[in-house]
């Protein structure tokens, strides 16, 4: 089929589209097979001209198109080399500008001529001292150097902000980016918020020694004194514990009883409790007469109630008058006190400076208690931590050299409890996981024969 009569001969048959041949008698065909691509395009520009406000066709040329009246930077930076280095030249001496441009300038042009020295002797440079001598970011390459590392980020986002407005000038579309992705660490700020770490971190939780250094009378070969020391403040430990275990065992003792004792004590109970006690005959006409009593008290309150008189509007005013008068005692009660209280000026400074040496005082102690606990286990967990033991030699197990010496105590032990004395680990305890029920045997059916 010709279009125009314009026909390209050379396409190879692979290049050529080839039509698929597609029945469209329905309407899912139609929708299949058509290619709206073209239609989709005019209607996207169609809703973007709408949310701009206006359409691109219809616009003026002031709104599509923007005079530059910035020039070329490469441009402008060669013309400013070439003004410093003119001025470089007005500043040097005869003999460098002797051998400077303006030789060869002043051959070829005779006007220039005027402007060379005639005397051999060099000019004399006066060098000008600056009238400020402060150190600024001028005149100082140090400090220009960590001015721009303190503000390099911000000058950064800066620029970056700036072009982005550059271009959404340009081009309008640029500013509906919807290809912008938030979660992309390139794109994000460059500004890095340093963290501060809480001071209590730094601080250990026990100020006790990792090893502590062993009493002198736990020595294999200690001297007398220091054994001696030892021995007696053990033995006065264990006398402590035997007399608490001593007055507890004395408590139970005390109000444990035997089973004929604590039925002689119910049997005792009941005696007690049944003496006293009244027939049934009586007790029913004590009930009756304390029925007849109440009545009576009932029928009393009813008759005085409708006997009342109401106050009068006199009485009611006598009232409150004599209210208000309490009120107003009270008030002047209170004026005077405060007024008084000019007169005791001294008496209060003193008051004053108690209460603040006591809050100094509370302080102190406060802060005692504290380093005190520093040198002291916590309590971690719902156990408390049981120091062990001292390793302790009885005198016939002292031998004088350490070949004979007798072995106490565990390592693995002593490490794991100075973890727990020092608050790095809770206190803990061995556990004792028992059965709540017992183990049931049973013989399955099919051995059964066989064990008979």
């Amino acid at each position: 089929m010709l279009l125009n009569g314009n026909v390209n001969l050379n396409i190879s048959p692979n290049e050529r589209k080839k039509v698929k041949k597609v029945s469209k008698n329905k309407k899912k065909a139609w929708r299949k097979h058509t290619d709206i691509s073209e239609y989709e395009e005019f209607l996207d520009d169609k809703r973007f001209e709408e949310r701009i406000g206006h359409s691109i066709g219809d616009a003026k040329n002031d709104e599509l198109f923007l005079i530059e009246k910035t020039g070329d930077d490469d441009f402008y930076q060669e013309k400013l080399d070439q003004v410093s280095k003119n001025r470089e030249i007005q500043s040097c001496p005869s003999s460098l500008v002797n051998n400077s441009k303006l030789r060869k300038i002043s051959s070829e042009h005779r006007l220039y001529r005027k402007l060379l020295p005639t005397s051999n002797v060099p000019a004399v440079v006066i060098n000008k001292q600056n009238s400020d001598k402060r150190r600024t970011v001028y005149n100082d390459d140090e400090k220009l150097i960590r001015y721009w590392n303190d503000r390099k980020d911000t000058i950064t986002r800066a620029k970056q902000v700036k072009q982005f407005k550059q271009k959404a000038k340009n081009d309008s579309k640029s500013r509906f980016n919807n290809n912008y992705d938030i979660w992309n660490d390139e794109e994000k700020s460059l500004a890095v918020v340093k963290k501060k770490v809480p001071e209590h971190l730094r601080q250990k939780p026990s100020l006790l020694p990792a090893v502590e250094v062993p009493l002198p009378g736990q020595s294999y070969n200690p001297s007398e004194e220091d054994y001696k020391t030892l021995i007696i403040s053990e033995a006065e430990k264990e006398l402590i514990k035997l007399n608490e275990e001593k007055m507890w065992a004395d408590k139970v003792d005390k109000f444990h009883l035997t089973k004929n004792e604590a039925q002689e004590n119910e049997k005792a109970n009941l005696n007690e409790m049944l003496q006293g006690l009244i027939d049934d005959d009586q007790s029913e006409d004590d009930d009756k007469q304390i029925e007849t009593t109440d009545d009576l008290d009932l029928t009393m309150a009813i008759i005085k109630s409708k006997t009342m008189k109401r106050k009068t509007k006199q009485q009611k005013r006598r009232e409150l008058r004599e209210k208000e008068i309490k009120k107003q005692k009270e008030q002047d009660k209170l004026l005077r006190i405060k007024e008084n209280d000019v007169y005791r000026i001294k008496s209060i400074e003193k008051e004053l400076d108690e209460r603040e040496q006591k809050i100094k005082e509370r302080a102190k102690l406060r802060q005692i208690k504290h380093i005190e606990s520093l040198y002291k286990p916590k309590r971690l967990s719902r156990h408390r931590f049981e120091e062990t033991p001292i390793e302790l030699n009885l005198p016939g197990e002292i031998s004088g050299s350490l070949r004979s010496l007798k072995t106490e105590g565990n390592l693995l032990k002593d490490r794991y409890k100075s973890l727990q004395k020092r608050n790095l680990i809770e206190t803990r305890i061995l556990q004792n996981h028992k059965r709540k029920y017992r183990r049931k045997t049973e013989i399955k059916r099919r051995h059964k024969d066989t064990l008979k």
